[in-house]
């Protein structure tokens, strides 16, 4: 029986959250604000981040760490989040949450954070930050990647559980103890619950918080919700089930044209046997020819080959054993290929294989060896300074309340 669910949308959301905070010292978002430097003044830990006062004694002074980024690194931070070109479906209009001028990121969604996670992060990191900072965060996103899959083994169950702990272990070398929160220490038990109630996906509330923001939209008279949910609700599915017997000549849900539609209806273009469905070319006006270079056409040509039904009888034919997977078969062999070590000209020598090679834990981002020193100070970047922290007058201001309350007492004793 399992007490609690642990809903991987939140959590992931509110992990992004702290990391792009943080990354890029968003106010109010950052865990590595003054109090976080102060609680490490407090527990005697990590003496070169600890605030140091200045000269005059005014104000304080507050170094730089290994994950602080400049303005230009902000910037090509958000450049690549700004840039993306994502498949169409696969998340809302990131880019409308990247702020350039301000270098931040806010109001994103959670299937936005969820992509971010998985597949945008380690991009941007790799070129800014040393590996001491990036093998941790790219650890941590390859932990949720399968994660959520639909298909999972306990063998890859158990490799999550050691990775997270590795990884977790990491992160506390270079964050301040702030940035762990709740969130942070669920993600331990998230492998343990999928060996107990099954995958990820038949639990996470992506499913039903986009029903409830359909329900919300029915909403007339807020003081009886449920009949207005009720009431438009049977309208919807009196409307779909008659729209099912219109004649075509009636434009309903079920044959209007799609959002993207990629029917090329030009009487003009020649169709193959091959091929007998047309097409519209992206980023072009309808009916308008669009040619390719070389190495587009290469490339689009191999992929329509290796694609194509009536091929794959040949391709059959001149198929090799892979050497991995004796239930898989391969048209090239296999090469393997290192994250952190990935080129243009490194990739043009690589032989492109039929299918996706088998995974490798030992070709993932391992442990830096370092003897567990690293550098916790960016001294490239100046210290930020700022007044004298106010937290000592707040403990002064309430240490004189707590005296007022107690002279407020005795003099109300006295009087009785």
């Amino acid at each position: 029986m399992l007490r609690h669910n642990l809903d991987v949308m939140y959590i992931e959301k509110n992990i992004i959250d702290s990391i792009i905070g943080t990354l890029l010292d968003i106010s109010g978002k950052t865990k590595d604000h003054p109090n976080a430097r102060y609680d490490l003044k407090e527990m005697g830990i990590r003496k070169s981040l600890q605030p140091k006062d200045t000269k005059d004694g005014r104000k304080v002074k507050l170094p730089k760490t290994c994950f602080s980024m400049s303005k230009g690194e902000k910037s090509i931070f958000c450049g690549v989040l700004k840039k993306a070109k994502l498949p169409d479906g696969s998340t809302s209009n990131i880019s409308g949450c990247v702020k350039l001028a301000e270098r931040k990121i806010s109001n994103y969604k959670t299937h936005d954070a969820h992509f971010m996670l998985h597949y945008l992060l380690p991009i941007p990191i790799k070129s800014i930050f040393r590996d001491h900072v990036v093998i941790p965060l790219i650890r941590l996103s390859s932990f949720f990647r399968p994660l959520c899959q639909k298909v999972i083994t306990l063998e890859e169950l158990d490799l999550l559980e050691l990775e997270i702990k590795e990884t977790l272990y990491q992160l506390e070398r270079i964050f301040p103890p702030s940035f762990f929160d709740i969130m942070i220490h669920l993600s331990v038990h998230l492998a343990k619950e999928v060996r107990l109630v099954g995958p990820v996906q038949l639990r996470w509330m992506y499913s039903p918080e986009r029903e409830m923001g359909t329900f919300k939209s029915y909403f007339r008279n807020r003081r009886h919700p449920e009949g207005c949910i009720a009431e438009a609700r049977l309208v919807t599915d009196c409307l779909n089930s008659c729209s099912r017997y219109f004649h075509e000549g009636v434009q309903t849900k079920f044959n209007r044209r799609p959002r993207i539609d990629d029917e090329c209806r030009s009487p003009d273009v020649q169709t193959s046997n091959l091929f007998p469905n047309r097409g519209c070319p992206l980023g072009g006006k309808k009916g308008e020819p669009t040619f390719l270079d070389n190495k587009s056409r290469h490339q689009a040509h191999g992929y329509i080959l290796n694609n194509c039904d009536e091929v794959i009888e040949y391709i059959r034919e001149h198929e090799l054993e892979d050497p991995y997977d004796d239930d898989k078969h391969y048209v090239m062999k296999t090469v393997s290929r290192d994250l952190f070590s990935m080129s243009d000209e490194a990739e043009s020598d690589v032989p492109q294989s039929y299918i996706n090679e088998p995974y490798d834990q030992s070709m993932g981002p391992s442990i830096p060896e370092d003897n567990g020193e690293v550098d916790l100070v960016r001294s490239d970047i100046p210290a930020t300074v700022i007044k004298v922290y106010p937290r000592e007058f707040v403990v002064e201001e309430l240490e004189h309340e707590s005296e007022d309350e107690d002279e407020d007492e005795f003099d109300i004793n006295d009087t009785s």
